[in-house]
């Protein structure tokens, strides 16, 4: 059987999907790895799992319409020359022109996975709502060709399902995120002090400000204490400058570590982790903490939600809100047996309901491999 995978990112399929592409290989069918720009590093690692790869004409953001036809048109083309068994395809794009691509295609199976809704559900403004309706009645041709759609959170999947982007006759599932690899994020004895992380995109709906605004406040009154960002610049319609993040640092008192290829030893230096997102799918990096025994703060919000057990592994906080934010961040600061406690919950939480391959053999029995 030919399973073709559909990413708007090529190392996402090593970061965020590995272990799934390993487990359709092993099982025996022969997979195909679509993506823009793979550079010559992740093509090996992907190609050393037993897969294929095959670079595609394909922008994460932008709407210059040419573009997108090109994008279409070179998705369609990568499909019918494969003549795949299934197409499975994750963020929007893939999602949208992937869907309709193999429809037009005539692959007998296609499936797409919601990892997050992005930047046009999220933002206020008047661009993103002009283009929210878009994406939407996009959503709602595309998704109509599937075999089932998959959610990362119920949240998001109610929200289709009430805007009427998914049918009633689409089959809807519900999955526990990408899942996270609990032996290569390693349960880790926590710091005696407290030092506060947050990985992320340099982008405005991480919560990034807010976080930032609660670390200015804390850090003078808790001099002691550290407060790091690891991130990256993307091209992003909410995305921080590198004077904006300069600025911002050098206010709040927060080290900014650039990025990071593997997060672990921050994690491990690290004694509480947060992230104040808008909304998310199911947020990686909230797992990767989690597994390696670190207490969550994160936002009351769909996807964030999902992972935190108010005030048993870590504290729910109103999103927007650098205060209900700052509240949290100091009941962790001034009590370390709380930060523990949490900690091992959050690592038995990890294990129980995100371990990656768990996760993997509900999304294979979906797919019906």
């Amino acid at each position: 059987m030919t399973i073709v995978m559909i990413s708007s990112y090529a190392p996402s399929l090593l970061n965020f999907r590995k272990e799934l592409i390993q487990m359709f290989v092993n099982k025996g069918h022969d997979v195909l790895l679509l993506a823009p720009d793979f550079n010559a590093d992740s093509r090996k690692l992907l190609n050393k799992l037993g897969a294929r790869t095959l670079d595609i004409e394909l922008k994460r953001s932008g709407t210059n319409l040419i573009q997108e036809i090109k994008s279409f048109i070179s998705i369609y083309y990568a499909i019918k020359s494969t003549d795949p068994d299934i197409v499975f395809s994750y963020t929007i794009k893939p999602v949208i022109y992937g869907s309709i691509a193999a429809y037009l295609a005539k692959v007998p199976k296609i499936f797409s996975l919601i990892t997050g809704l992005g930047h046009s559900f999220v933002s206020k403004s008047p661009k993103a709502k002009v283009l929210n309706k878009l994406v939407r009645f996009l959503y709602g041709i595309s998704l109509s060709r599937n075999h089932a759609v998959l959610f990362q959170n119920k949240d998001d999947c109610q929200l289709f399902l009430d805007l009427k982007i998914l049918s009633k006759n689409t089959t809807a599932k519900v999955v526990n995120g990408s899942g996270v690899n609990v032996d290569y994020y390693y349960n880790a004895p926590l710091p005696d002090h407290p030092v506060f992380l947050l990985i992320a995109r340099l982008i405005k709906e991480k919560g990034i400000r807010e976080y930032a605004l609660a670390a200015g406040r804390l850090n003078i009154k808790y001099p002691d204490t550290k407060f790091n960002l690891i991130g990256w610049f993307d091209d992003h319609p909410a995305s921080f400058t590198s004077e904006e993040i300069g600025n911002i640092s050098i206010s709040s008192g927060i080290n900014f570590l650039g990025a990071m290829k593997d997060v672990r030893k921050n994690i491990i230096d690290a004694s509480i982790y947060v992230l104040p997102s808008y909304r998310e799918g199911t947020p990686r990096s909230v797992l990767e903490a989690m597994s390696m025994g670190r207490p969550i703060i994160t936002t009351d919000v769909a996807g964030c939600r999902e992972t935190v057990v108010n005030e048993y592994n870590g504290f729910l906080v109103d999103p927007y809100d650098s205060f209900s934010l700052e509240i949290a961040m100091e009941k962790l600061i001034l009590d370390s047996k709380l930060r523990s406690i949490m900690g091992k919950r959050s690592r038995e939480i990890a294990i129980e309901k995100y371990e990656v391959d768990k996760v993997n053999i509900s999304i294979s029995k979906i797919i019906g491999l």
